[in-house]
């Protein structure tokens, strides 16, 4: 909520999906800042949690704007995300080539991790989650998810022309929607850190944990089974589609990895004897008379 709130831009409707949590706390907490929300705000509430996939799309169908991002409850923006995003969404279209369009914009992001320590979240360290990414490539997109949600801003118009999300997919509903948005439309980059992707290293409950941490073994098995179905879908139709496309971006991936660890520990080896040798040099030096 004070991610939200504190948006330079104002012109926003806030969708709260309660996913099956306590309702009684979350009217609580929207009430104790309607001063701020000013009528922007909308409970939204599931019985019993139906997923991250079945959330979301039920959010949209309740919202009206013409722009939509997924705001994870764990996750947060800096206060200039949504002008920066809605100012280059702006000034950017049409674009490049051919009438390409761009359907949305990403910003980059900072990886927070944080523990939960009795009643308060505590941060541990702040990285830079994705400084790499310049532009999007839909061929590093088909090997592995390169933004999370809190950073992608996209026109309402693209979930009607290319769907929801997957609500089969407990996880990985948001690389699948990334996928089919960049196979149509260009998707912008915003080149500064403006949303917070919050990892939860341990948590004495499930409740408050993430599944790119808590559950990562269910992301690996998705990872392997989406794959499969795309591959299965290019090889029974015997065509060269996103499937095998999608495997071969993923092998270069991890060869691409493994040559770079092995960049890295060359380096270290070549650091570590150029230490050593200047260090002797140093000994041998040290009993010279001047």
């Amino acid at each position: 909520m004070e991610s939200v709130l504190n948006q330079t831009y104002t012109a926003w409707e806030h969708i709260i999906v309660n996913d099956g949590g306590q309702i009684e706390e979350v009217k609580r907490l929207e009430e104790s800042q309607a001063q701020r929300y000013r009528g922007r705000s909308r409970i939204l509430s599931h019985s019993e949690s139906l997923g991250m996939e079945v959330a979301s799309n039920n959010g949209i169908r309740e919202s009206i704007g013409k722009f939509i991002v997924i705001h994870d409850d764990d996750d947060s923006w800096d206060p200039e995300f949504l002008m920066e995003c809605i100012k280059f969404l702006d000034n950017h279209n049409p674009s490049l080539l051919h009438n390409q369009q761009y359907c949305g914009v990403v910003t980059q992001s900072t990886r927070v991790l944080e523990q939960i320590i009795g009643n308060n979240v505590i941060t541990v360290s702040r990285d830079p989650f994705n400084d790499w990414v310049k532009s999007i490539s839909l061929f590093r997109l088909l090997s592995s998810n390169v933004f999370p949600p809190i950073s992608f801003l996209f026109k309402r118009s693209l979930v009607e022309e290319i769907g929801y999300f997957r609500e089969d997919m407990p996880v990985l509903g948001d690389w699948d929607f990334h996928i089919r948005a960049c196979l149509k439309y260009e998707i912008g980059v915003i080149q500064a850190p403006l949303a917070n992707y919050h990892h939860r290293l341990s948590s004495p409950s499930s409740v408050y944990s993430n599944t790119v941490v808590d559950a990562d073994y269910k992301h690996r098995q998705y990872e392997n089974l989406y794959r499969n179905q795309l591959l299965r879908e290019d090889l029974s139709n015997g065509r060269i589609g996103i499937g095998i496309i999608m495997a071969l971006s993923h092998h270069l991936e991890i060869i691409a990895s493994a040559m770079h660890k092995i960049a890295i520990f060359k380096e270290l080896i070549f650091n570590n004897r150029f230490s050593r040798l200047a260090k002797k040099a140093l000994k041998i030096g040290s009993n010279k008379q001047p």
